[in-house]
């Protein structure tokens, strides 16, 4: 049968031309026919196969087209659609040539576009046909050529060449095919046969076709082009030849990829162009902050580029092709290929060089990216560029003046200053009416925040941590759009500033790691606060009671405040705080008022050493789910009066699932039996306490763990909902035969109960 198929392939004179020297055909034919299912005869498949320029699409598309092309009873294959649906005429022909070569009718005249649609309909709805759509990049084509599956008839199957994915998803196509880059040893092989005219380069070439593989990076259509410019060249030639790459590329390659940048619109070229230059491989999240900063709506923008295959994204990261990295530079140098003063963007160093030593025609620069510069120890005025809108010094490990001029950049909306370690010149004041992002972390030897001066009403995110700050000027209350304030680690910052403005629009104030020792009563005119982090705040000793007019606070983190030893009451109830971290802290005890917290779901104080006892009043937070008061030594007993009520009052602690006491002082008594009243809770950890037993009468425990227990004499039956019991090293229990066995019964429901889960 399969020699059948293959005399009736080669006889077929639609059999379309495909070159001999494709590397790794039979893997990609063999996944692109497990897609179509060709053994279906019933149903109707569309499939889409998209990749960048050049990646080899229409020569995969060509190669199924051609191997599946006698299982139809009749085939078309429709090349360069894009191209041939700009015009009336294009779209006509385009389906005439449709319809002729499924129907096999010579001659064939349309008059307009609507018969021909009604004509598909009508003469293909009932015949078995093989369509191939080449270079599709936009809806339309396909509603005017494949609008629905019912227009074909059973077992017939499309396929749909494009650049963007996205496409694809919109037509709702069965099934998608990525075409990827070739692996090491199918580039050199392709490579070869065009640049040796053989499968493997000779022995005095192949550290220069390894250059070129580098330089391909696995693209087709690189490989082809570069192996049949460089055949017959000398190794000089070659190496010649390799140097002007590395500065100009190939034009018939930046041609072909350029094809997806021009089907942008204004904005995304503008990310495409900025990763370009600048973002490759950087952090997905710290590029969308910046990219926000400059209104370009990073989160729909960098899902076109995947879309159009320009970038992907994976783990966080950013990637680009380098051939397609090469081509975005090339689009903003293009114009004045010598004159990087009209640039809109720079980022070589050498480039910048010049730019700067002219000091006149930078009136188009944009965007300067001096990033990692180790050498650079000042940068000069900056009068001469006023639509600068980011600058970018991050990691110039050796600068230590930024020139005045840079504080009155009127288009400045992003300055990274990131660990310019030596950095200690700043302007004194700043009026960056545009400025959106500050980034002066890790600038350890940076001590004094200038100050505000004008209308910055657009400043959203200061990151200073790890720097050298000491206190921050009282003109910050003015950043009326600052929404993120993070000081983590700034071992030098004492006090933070007297506010006297309601600053509406921070949400996130993180001071932890530095040397603060209280926040000023004012910290209430940070009215839309809802993170305050002050974790491992070594000197801080209190906190003020006018924290609770926080109203929208949502978590306090204050875990490693060694020296707290009291939080502040609350007077009055808050509705949103949901976290409240208190590990490692000092604390004795809580204050009664902890009540007022309504909306407290976790309470955490782990290590908590001092602490002796726990009010009563936290048995009234109704909606805690989890208590954690692991290692807290001193405790030796929970609340005399806890969880008095039923739970079916909706008093008490009735949403607590997750009770921990591990490393407790707990002596026998001191859990309560009606602990077991609450019905929510599901896991339960007594490990280290010196209780004697466990009462029974626990409902819906799911994990009791006892580990180290040496104390514990008894345990009573245990619930058939129980899945983990964790009691090893319990040695007064293993001594006790007459409970022995029960135990072993225990655990046998358990592991029963967890197989049948």
């Amino acid at each position: 049968m399969e020699i059948i198929d293959d005399i009736l392939k080669k006889l077929n004179p639609k059999v379309l031309y495909v070159n001999e020297d494709i590397c790794g055909k039979e893997l990609r034919l063999k996944e692109l026919k497990s897609l179509l299912s060709i053994e279906l005869i019933d149903d109707v498949r569309m499939i889409g196969i998209y990749g960048i320029g050049g990646i080899g699409k229409t020569t995969i598309a060509k190669m199924v087209y051609n191997d599946v092309l006698c299982h139809f009873k009749g085939s078309s294959f429709l090349e360069d659609v894009k191209e041939r649906s700009k015009c009336h005429h294009g779209r006509l022909q385009l389906l005439q040539e449709f319809l002729h070569g499924t129907l096999m009718v010579k001659d064939l005249k349309l008059s307009n576009i609507d018969e021909g649609i009604n004509m598909i309909k009508n003469r293909l709805c009932r015949k078995r046909i093989l369509l191939i759509l080449d270079d599709v990049d936009h809806l339309d084509q396909l509603k005017l050529l494949v609008g629905s599956c019912e227009w074909f008839g059973p077992g017939s199957r499309i396929i749909i060449t494009t650049r963007d994915k996205h496409l694809l998803n919109v037509h709702r196509v069965d099934a998608v095919y990525e075409v990827k880059e070739l692996d090491h040893k199918e580039a050199i092989q392709l490579f070869s046969r065009h640049a040796f005219k053989q499968n493997i380069p000779p022995k005095n070439y192949e550290d220069l076709s390894n250059c070129v593989i580098n330089y391909a990076k696995g693209l087709p259509l690189a490989l082809k082009v570069l192996g049949s410019f460089l055949y017959g060249m000398t190794i000089d030639q070659w190496k010649s030849a390799l140097d002007k790459l590395k500065g100009k590329p190939n034009m018939e390659i930046h041609n072909v990829l350029r094809i997806s940048f021009d089907g942008l619109d204004h904005t995304e070229k503008q990310i495409f162009l900025d990763i370009a230059c600048f973002f490759k491989g950087e952090d997905k999240d710290f590029i969308s902050r910046i990219l926000d900063g400059c209104n370009f709506f990073a989160n729909i923008g960098l899902k076109i580029l995947c879309d159009r295959c320009l970038i992907t994204i994976s783990n966080s990261k950013i990637h680009m092709h380098d051939l397609i990295q090469q081509m975005g530079q090339e689009i903003v140098r293009e114009k004045y290929p010598d004159d990087p003063n009209k640039w809109s963007r720079l980022w070589d160093p050498d480039d910048i060089y010049r730019a700067f030593l002219r000091k006149e025609g930078l009136e188009k620069l944009k965007f300067i990216n001096l990033s990692h510069s180790e050498k650079l120890t000042k940068i000069s005025k900056f009068s001469g560029m006023p639509n600068l809108e980011r600058l970018n010094l991050e990691g110039c490990t050796s600068l230590r003046k930024v020139h005045s001029s840079l504080g009155v950049l009127k288009k400045l909306t992003s300055l990274q200053l990131k660990d310019c370690q030596k950095l200690e010149s700043f302007p004194s004041s700043i009026e960056l009416e545009s400025l959106e992002v500050l980034d002066i972390s890790g600038c350890s030897n940076f001590e004094k925040f200038p100050e505000i001066h004008g209308n910055m009403r657009h400043l959203r995110k200061i990151y200073l941590n790890q720097s050298g700050i000491k206190e921050l000027p009282t003109s910050i209350e003015f950043l009326e759009s600052l929404e993120m304030l993070q000081l983590a680690n700034c071992s030098n910052f004492e006090k933070f500033p007297e506010i006297q403005r309601d600053m509406k629009s921070l949400h996130w104030l993180v001071l932890g790691g530095t040397a603060i020792k209280e926040l000023p009563s004012s910290i209430y005119h940070l009215t839309g606060l809802r993170e305050l982090s002050l974790y491992r705040c070594k000197n801080l000793r209190r906190l003020p009671s006018s924290i609770c007019r926080l109203e929208f606070l949502h978590g306090i983190y204050l875990h490693g405040c060694s020296n707290l030893e009291a939080f502040p009451d609350i007077i009055k109830d808050m509705e949103n705080i949901g976290r409240l971290e208190l590990m490692g802290t000092s604390l004795k005890e809580l204050p009664p008022s902890i009540e007022h917290l309504k909306g407290l779901e976790e309470l955490d104080l782990t290590n908590c050493e001092n602490l002796v006892t726990l009010p009563s009043s936290i048995c009234n937070i109704r909606s805690l789910e989890r208590l954690v008061l692991q290692n807290c030594s001193k405790l030796q007993e929970l609340p005399k009066n806890p969880m008095t009520l039923q739970c079916s009052d909706m008093i008490g602690l009735c949403s607590l699932m997750d009770l921990n006491l591990s490393g407790c002082n707990l002596m026998g008594g001191a859990i309560p039996s009606d602990l077991w009243c609450l019905s929510s809770l599901r896991r339960l950890n007594l490990s280290g306490s010196n209780i004697r037993c466990i009462p029974s009468g626990i409902s819906q425990l799911r994990i009791l763990q006892l580990n180290h227990c040496k104390m514990l004499e008894s345990i009573t039956e245990l619930p058939s909902s129980l899945r983990v019991l964790d009691a090893h090293d319990c040695t007064r229990l293993d001594t006790l035969s007459s409970l022995s066995s029960l135990l072993q019964c225990s655990l046998f429901s358990c592991f029963k109960s967890a197989i049948q889960v």
